[in-house]
């Protein structure tokens, strides 16, 4: 079988300031050209169209319809999405369109809509777009091919853009849970930390006390020995007083 030549796009990459982004751009090889044949093929008042298949084919599933209804509303989302198709034909791909890619990303994440599901159901919009430029270049495969190839490399791009946003995002609040699990556990050590010194300093009050009491009690044995002293002594002077009067009694009757 003999090899196809196929005709491709060429121009000048398109350049974006962020790394990662224009390391995505440039994998995808969206260039110029293909932004010039996106332009002069039009598609955005087909917006209302992409919409519809696009989130007509998400609602079809009860779970993906419950987290839109639970998260936003179908008519904040179509806005967005039209925003986003009216873009995709405006001839230029820069770091404000890479901004707008990655809110994408974001949306979808804080609406916690599956990645699967995005991906899935962009093909309901291909089925728009092939539709459209087939009816337009029926007779000229050539520039068919051009057009198709060039909506592929964008929407690769924009999807692959979103899909790191949203992976992004992700990585970003599992890194915030950790920080604030790991800041929860220093509290909670401080918090122990301060029991212990409490419960140390508690424990030296007691002994302390314990030490008093015990002071107290011998002096308190001591008083109570000194106080037996003095009764017996004043015992065995009483007895001396009555042995001297008996004498002096005697003495008298004699």
């Amino acid at each position: 079988m003999s090899d196809v030549s196929l005709p491709v796009t060429s121009g000048a990459r398109v350049r974006i300031n962020n790394p990662d982004w224009a390391a995505i751009v440039a994998l995808c090889d969206l260039n110029e050209e293909d932004l010039a044949i996106l332009a002069a093929n039009d598609l955005s008042a087909d917006g209302d169209a992409v919409a519809k298949n696009f989130y007509g084919r998400v609602l079809q599933e009860p779970n993906l319809k419950r987290i839109i209804e639970s998260n936003s509303n179908i008519d904040r989302l179509t806005a967005t999405l039209k925003r986003y198709w009216s873009s995709m034909f405006s001839g230029r791909y820069d770091d404000e369109t890479v901004k707008g890619r990655e809110y994408i990303g974001v949306v979808h994440d804080r609406i916690e809509l599956p990645l699967g599901a995005y991906l899935g159901a962009y093909l309901k919009i291909d089925e728009v777009v092939f539709a459209r430029l087939v009816e337009a270049h029926r007779d000229d495969p050539e520039t068919l091919f051009k057009a198709l190839v060039a909506y592929r490399r964008a929407a690769q791009t924009d999807m692959s853009i979103v899909v790191q946003s949203f992976i992004n995002r992700r990585e970003e609040k599992k890194d915030e849970m950790v920080t604030r699990i790991s800041s929860l556990s220093e509290t909670l050590a401080a918090a122990a930390e301060e029991a212990h010194a409490s419960t140390e300093t508690m424990l030296g009050t007691t002994e302390s006390m314990v030490d008093q009491a015990e002071e107290s009690t011998a002096a308190l044995d001591t008083s109570v020995g000194a106080a037996k002293a003095g009764s017996d002594a004043m015992d065995s002077s009483a007895e001396a007083v009555a042995d001297t009067r008996t004498a002096v009694d005697q003495v008298r009757g004699q």
